[in-house]
């Protein structure tokens, strides 16, 4: 093996060189020798052959893996000998090209996984780091329930130190299926080797190279013969050896073992070094143990190699949090099976963006497991993608950690460049490779933030995005961690794929596809909060993140906008076509050249292959063809990301046409069919004039429904030349309306009609007010259900007779006149952008009235979109695609109210307004007289925009009958 090579060389150095200083010569006995020799010899063809693994492994590693991720979280994976520091704060003799004594011998005749521990603790000179702790954070049993909710309550106090400690409540003792027999006793991990002295002082390959050739030269006669029996033997050059070290540092695999085999193991060499003199050993400290961590990564004065259970995948070993009810004794554990604090459940909880992330990937969506021992090391890395971590110790002795926050990830890495110049300009991605230490106090001195946290059985670590952190474990231990994404990471994670991109480095998910997941999750919440009225906590959750200012809102905006840059300098729309939507389902498609996820956009070539693409960024390095060949996939145009932006910053307008459009929602699946349910049956009321007779008696629904509730004509104009018409006529109302405001003379008349509808709205409240429950019969409950005589008396009374609302709109802005047989029918016609106002009962206190806010908005293709608000509670709106239905909406929620508050016994409520009370469109004021006449300045006295461009096209209608 790599270490086992390395000692060879050093037993071969001391023989030749007996000027070796006192106290570094071998301690290995003679006959542990001539076994290793053995070893040694025969391990040659493994080492051999696991190169070679190792680099078609390497090779088949640059495609993409939804089994587990493609990267190496602490000492895993993508090893290099230039993951090494080189620093004037490192002393320079304990640099690897000087030797040190064997403090670790594994292994015997008999057993291969029995150790000699020769090393000894020294406590005077022990190398504690100076630092600050991170916070510790303990939360109530309620606190703990909501497990994203409580992270974010704390995240503003901790994410300043990059980690923090949760301490969970004491009643919270999850079982743990890894104590069983079963698995204790039999099931088997792969340990790694960990050579804990040259974590931090480890020379370049380049400095390898220069003295394995110096080397050479100085032996080339005296060892010739030696070594040319050595070869035959299949042993390499001590200084290959060295270099097959290097190449292979801290991912040799160590022997399997069982968790028990391992707890012996483990215990075994805690005893061995940390024992006395007098060959006691008392249990030190974590303090003392971590001071002579310390001491040993930065001056070590032996070898120390030990064992380390990293990376050790769930899904295969098993979990130490339940996941069926076969794996807890009690019905009281049966709620930690689905506890958002296990980390089975923890990636995908409602609220997190890796819900949208459809596969299994290991270490990410699927828990690792972590069995260490004493001086078993985690380096310096930040999560990939900047993502949180939540890692828990099921148990074992303390685990030391240090984070630094995440706002100073560029000064550790350019504390790291100014102490490794060499090794940064060999690797420039030494960072990402997870094998080496570098001592807090150096950080520290360079102006670096690190702060401390000791970790305990039965607590959780939270790290936060781009927060670098390591640290090592006291003793024998098990601990699991997971990944997590609530919607406040999309930004880092945005600036995490952009340095991915630049380093190009494969991604473990697609950021895209969880930034466009989470924004249509969002709209569609914001769909049913407000227009469904749906208020459960999950809309409520997005509904948070969203607006002008949510985080969500401007993620997606950043990114709509680094797209259209990029499609605007590249593309011509004759070059774009439609991404199919399975385009990425079965396999995760990345750049050819940058490895970047191409789920939004990509760049082909009709002559190339078609399975080859690159992103907007390199279409052009993408292949040699012309440019004429090239074509580009979009999942969405930008007019269409541009209305999902606006949808999930508010505007209900956009929220309507993307849950339309995109989603495949409408409203008359969910709102008309509730509402039709909720409708009493009545018998067809005698219209006289403005009064409505209503019976008593229940009786068959009426023939036709009430003016103003069907809204526009529900039957086509074909009329080809109906928009030209219209059009014609627009020009001439934009030519007068100006700025689409009312003008000074139409505000006058307003006003003059001001002080008749006040008159009106007082007369209207004091009718409110006067009228009193009594215990009349009622017709309908607005609940929809049928009241029969013998109930009839419990419910709100309905009048025998009701009067049609006499309302009093105000207009607020005239708007602007839309082209289109959607913006009319033969009642009115709509403008966009119209706003007004007027009274009616209130739908949060009926017991008085409130002002109303209609509007007509765009809807795009589907024409207007009308929408009732209430003024001075904004959160209350009601939207439809009928003026007419919309107003009905309100009247049903008010007497929704009014049974509520009856139930109450609150005196002074009006009675349940009935179908028919008022029309949608004389509510939105399309027929007032005040607001017909601000538009005859251009079209004489007799004759009102309204009815001009009514009667044209009801004209133009009746004429293709």
């Amino acid at each position: 093996m790599g270490t086992q090579l390395v000692q060879r060389h050093v037993e071969e150095d001391n023989m030749e060189n007996p000027l070796i200083p006192p106290g570094f010569e071998s301690l290995v006995p003679f006959t542990l020798k001539k076994i290793e020799d053995k070893q040694v010899i025969s391990s040659r063809s493994n080492d051999n052959s696991k190169t070679n693994n190792d680099e078609s492994n390497d090779n088949s590693n640059t495609k993409k893996s939804h089994k587990r991720k493609p990267r190496m979280k602490y000492n895993v994976r993508h090893s290099s000998s230039g993951d090494e520091f080189e620093s004037d704060e490192v002393d320079q003799d304990t640099r690897l090209g000087n030797l040190l004594p064997k403090g670790v011998i594994r292994g015997c005749e008999e057993c291969k996984n029995c150790q000699r521990v020769t090393a000894k603790w020294r406590p005077e000179e022990a190398h504690r780091p100076n630092l600050d702790e991170a916070p510790v954070f303990y939360p109530s049993k309620e606190e703990f329930e909501d497990t994203l909710k409580y992270i974010s309550s704390i995240r503003s106090e901790a994410e300043k130190y990059g980690i923090c400690r949760i301490v969970p409540p004491s009643s919270w003792k999850p079982p743990c299926p890894l104590k069983g027999t079963d698995i204790w006793q039999t099931s088997k991990f792969t340990s790694r080797i960990q050579r804990i002295d040259k974590l931090q002082n480890r020379d370049s390959l380049r400095k390898l190279l220069q003295v394995n050739h110096d080397k050479k030269r100085k032996k080339r006669t005296r060892s010739h013969n030696k070594s040319r029996v050595d070869n035959k033997n299949g042993i390499n050059e001590p200084g290959e050896a060295g270099l097959h070290e290097a190449a292979t540092f801290g991912f040799e695999p160590g022997p399997d073992f069982t968790l028990d085999a391992f707890q012996k193991y483990a215990n075994d060499f805690k005893a061995q070094y940390f024992r006395k003199d007098d060959n006691s050993c008392n249990e030190p400290s974590v303090e003392e143990i971590e001071g002579e961590y310390w001491r040993m990564v930065e001056k070590p004065t032996e070898e120390i190699e030990v064992l380390y259970g990293a990376d050790v995948e769930t899904g295969a070993f098993g979990s130490g949090f339940p996941k069926s009810s076969q794996q807890v004794a009690s019905d009281s554990d049966v709620v930690y099976i689905n506890s958002g604090w296990n980390l089975n459940n923890f990636p995908r909880l409602p609220g997190s963006v890796l819900s949208f992330e459809s596969s299994d990937i290991s270490g990410v969506l699927v828990p690792w497991l972590y069995v260490g021992m004493c001086f078993s090391s985690f380096c310096w890395h930040v999560e990939d993608h900047h993502l949180y971590s939540l890692n828990y110790m099921h148990w074992g002795a303390p685990k030391m950690w240090y984070g630094v926050p995440g706002s100073d990830a560029m000064k550790l890495e350019a504390a790291m460049r100014k102490h490794l110049p060499d090794l940064f300009e060999e690797q420039p991605d030494l960072l990402h490779k997870l094998v080496t230490q570098l001592s807090p106090s150096i950080l520290k001195s360079d102006g670096v933030p690190v702060y401390r946290c000791v970790q305990k059985a039965g607590e959780f670590v939270l790290t936060f995005p781009r927060a670098y952190h390591a640290g090592f474990n006291s003793g024998f231990n098990c601990a699991e961690a997971v990944n997590v994404a609530p919607v406040d990471w999309l930004p880092h994670g945005q600036n995490a794929v952009e340095l991915y991109c630049q380093q190009g480095r494969q991604t473990s998910v697609s950021h895209d596809k969880l930034l466009l997941g989470a924004a249509r999750e969002a709209v569609k919440a914001n769909w049913e909060y407000n227009l469904l009225r749906k208020y459960n906590s999950s809309n409520l959750r997005w509904k948070e993140v969203c607006g002008p200012d949510g985080v969500l809102s401007k993620a997606l905006k950043t990114r709509v906008e680094m797209e259209r840059v990029r499609r605007d300098f590249l593309c011509k729309s004759s070059q774009a076509l439609k991404m199919e939507s399975s385009f990425d389902a079965d396999n995760e498609r990345e750049c050819c050249v940058c490895l970047f996820d191409l789920h939004l956009s990509a760049a082909g070539c009709h002559h190339c292959s078609p399975s080859k693409y690159a992103c907007l960024n390199h279409a052009k390095q993408l292949c040699s063809c012309s440019w004429s060949a090239k074509f580009f996939l979009f999942r969405y145009e930008i007019d269409e990301l541009n209305i999902l932006v606006e949808a999930l910053e508010g505007k209900l307008s956009a929220v309507y046409r993307w849950a339309r459009l995109d989603l495949g929602l409408a409203l008359s699946s969910y709102v008309s069919k509730d509402y039709v349910k909720k409708e009493s049956s009545l018998k067809q009321p005698e219209k006289k004039d403005d009064v409505i007779l209503v019976s008593d008696e229940e009786g068959e629904k009426p023939d036709k429904e009430p003016s103003g509730i069907n809204g526009p004509s529900q039957k086509p104009m074909d009329i080809a030349n109906l928009d030209s018409i219209i059009s014609s006529v627009c020009v001439k109302v934009e030519k007068f309306l100006g700025a689409n405001k009312p003008s000074s003379s139409c505000v006058n008349k307003v006003d003059n009609e001001k002080s008749k509808s006040e008159e009106t709205d007082k007369k209207l409240e004091e009718d409110v007010d006067t009228r009193s429950m009594d215990s009349k019969p009622t017709v309908s409950s607005p609940t929809g259900l049928h009241l029969n005589n013998v109930h009839r008396q419990k419910g709100p009374r309905i009048a025998k007779v009701v009067r049609r609302i006499s309302c009093n709109v105000e207009a607020l802005d005239y708007g602007t006149v839309r082209a289109g047989k959607l913006w009319c029918d033969n009642r009115a016609i709509y403008p966009k952008g119209f706003r007004s106002r007027v009274k009616y009962i209130d739908v949060v206190d009926p017991t008085k009235t409130c002002f109303y806010v209609s509007e007509v908005l765009d809807a795009g293709r589907a024409g207007p979109l009308f929408m009732v608000s209430v003024e001075h509670s904004p959160s209350e709106v009601f939207i439809h695609e009928s003026a007419g239905r919309c107003w009905e909406m309100v009247r049903e929620r008010v007497n929704n109210e009014i049974a509520k508050q009856h139930k109450l016994q609150r005196a002074k409520l009006p009675p349940l307004q009935p179908p028919g009370s008022l029309d949608g469109i004389e509510m939105f004021g399309f027929t007032s007289p005040t607001i017909m006449q601000a538009y005859n300045s251009g079209y004489g006295q007799e004759s009102t925009l309204y009815r001009i461009l009514g009667i044209t096209a009801t004209n133009a209608y009746s004429s293709t009958k």
